[in-house]
């Protein structure tokens, strides 16, 4: 319940609990004196988004699951078969439970014009999951996470979720089936989310993010997609300066290395990094500023592989640092 100025949410949305507890937490502070609430629940009811009224007065309670009028779909029978109206485009079919579009349109309510190009959902459409929600759906939620592309396959890496997810997921556009993929390997990298990913000779190379502790990495990690072994890409040794990092030396051998590879263009191949640092900081960056060869612990950014005759570049463009904020670098990895 939010209420604010004029703004006010007079109820909240129906919450269930699955695991037969739930915690109700009010808080008021002095500006808005609320005197309380009043709550209706019940046990192994069916789902509604009326207050007081199962199934959303639009169908019939039975064991649990709604039985939906004519007209109406969903788990809660909320979602109309035909939305919109088909949009005045196509012709309502309630016992298919869809719109049947006129030529020249598609949608599921008709509303999309073929000739200019349209959107399609191609899993877990709410026209073929008007009765159960796909149980695989619920592994699918998260945010901020990765994906790519290798032959007919869709590979989603990481992302963020209020509960633990499988870490990869692998779609097959060809089938439309979901399938989560767990590595055997001893090392693999943490759950995190903002980070990148690219393919290059049939493995995935993931780049940065944030973990669930906060810790804003650097960490380059390969997965072979035949073996499904997760393996951390070494970093290089930087061979810039002298002895100390901080001392006259050594940010004199620093700049004269990046004038160096500033006027050669050197570029590594990829799998090789450049830094002076492990693979993550928490919280952000190194306690001294990067050079230019030296990938920043981002999230948020983007990556691409550049292929060159003899060179093969990843990339890192942009992303945000919690030392130096919202990036304009791109950085070689």
């Amino acid at each position: 319940m939010v209420v604010q100025d004029d703004y006010q949410v007079p109820q909240m949305p129906e919450v269930v609990a699955k695991s037969g507890y739930a915690l109700l937490y009010f808080y008021s502070d002095a500006a808005y004196n609320l005197t309380g609430f009043s709550i209706s629940y019940t046990v192994a009811g069916c789902p509604t988004t009326v207050v007081g009224e199962e199934c959303s007065s639009r169908g019939a309670c039975l064991d649990g699951e709604c039985t939906c009028d004519a007209g109406w779909g969903g788990p809660a029978c909320s979602v109309p078969v035909c939305p919109e109206g088909c949009s005045g485009n196509g012709q309502c079919k309630p016992e298919e439970h869809r719109c049947q579009c006129h030529q020249g349109y598609t949608g599921a309510d008709c509303s999309q014009v073929i000739e200019e190009g349209w959107w399609e959902v191609v899993s877990h459409d709410i026209t073929s999951q008007l009765k159960k929600a796909n149980p695989f759906s619920s592994m699918l939620e998260r945010g901020s996470h990765a994906t790519v592309l290798i032959n007919n396959a869709i590979w989603v890496i990481g992302g963020y979720s209020f509960t633990e997810k499988p870490f990869v997921l692998k779609y097959n556009i060809t089938e439309d089936t979901w399938r989560a993929l767990e590595s055997r390997s001893i090392k693999k990298p943490a759950s995190r989310y903002g980070h990148s990913a690219v393919v290059y000779n049939g493995s995935i190379y993931m780049y940065g993010g944030m973990k669930e502790d906060g810790t804003i990495t650097r960490e380059f990690w390969q997965l072979d997609t035949s073996s499904l072994a997760w393996s951390l890409v070494p970093m290089e040794k930087s061979s810039r300066g002298g002895k100390s990092r901080n001392g006259r030396k050594g940010r004199l051998g620093r700049r004269e290395g990046n004038r160096r590879n500033n006027r050669s263009g050197k570029a590594e191949k990829i799998g090789k990094r450049t830094s002076r640092e492990n693979g993550s900081e928490a919280g952000g960056c190194l306690s001294s500023s990067p050079g230019p060869s030296a990938p920043i612990p981002c999230v948020g950014h983007a990556a691409v592989v550049v292929q060159k005759v003899k060179k093969n570049v990843m990339l890192v463009i942009f992303g945000h640092s919690s030392r130096y904020g919202y990036l304009n670098t791109v950085h070689r990895v």
